[in-house]
C-alpha cells in the first residue's frame, strides 16, 4: 500500500476582500491556489481553522445557505470550460442570472447590477 504525504496547503492565510475589490490569485503548481478558491467558494471545509463570509461564519452554514451565497456572491472562472453541453453559449451564461431571479427581459437586457 502506497503511503501518502499529507501537508497543510493553507498556513497563515488571511484574506479580507470588499466588494468593490478584484482578486487573482497566483503561484506555482501545488501551492494551494486551487484548495484555497474551493475553500472561498464554500466546496470544501478547512481542516482547521475559520472562514467568514459576509460576517458569517462558513462552518455553521447549512448547504442551502452556502448554495445562496455562491449563487448571489461568488462567481467562479473555470480554466477550462465547464459549459452545459445540451444548452447555447447564451443559455450557460444566463444560467446562473436565472437562478437568482433575474427575468429573461433584465438578463437579455444586460441591466443586471452586481
Amino acid at each position: 500500500m502506497e503511503k501518502l504525504l499529507c501537508k497543510s496547503m493553507l498556513k497563515g492565510v488571511n484574506l479580507n476582500v470588499k466588494d468593490e475589490d478584484f482578486i487573482s490569485i497566483r503561484g506555482k503548481s501545488g501551492v494551494g491556489k486551487t484548495t484555497l478558491l474551493k475553500v472561498i467558494g464554500l466546496l470544501e471545509a478547512p481542516e482547521r481553522g475559520e472562514v467568514k463570509l459576509f460576517g458569517k461564519a462558513a462552518n455553521r452554514l447549512s448547504d442551502d445557505e452556502k448554495s445562496e451565497l455562491r449563487l448571489h456572491h461568488i462567481g467562479f472562472m473555470f480554466q477550462f470550460f465547464n459549459l452545459t453541453l445540451f444548452l447555447t453559449v447564451l443559455e450557460n451564461i444566463e444560467l446562473p442570472l436565472a437562478l437568482a431571479g433575474i427575468t429573461k427581459h433584465e438578463r437579455r437586457r444586460g441591466h443586471v447590477n452586481s
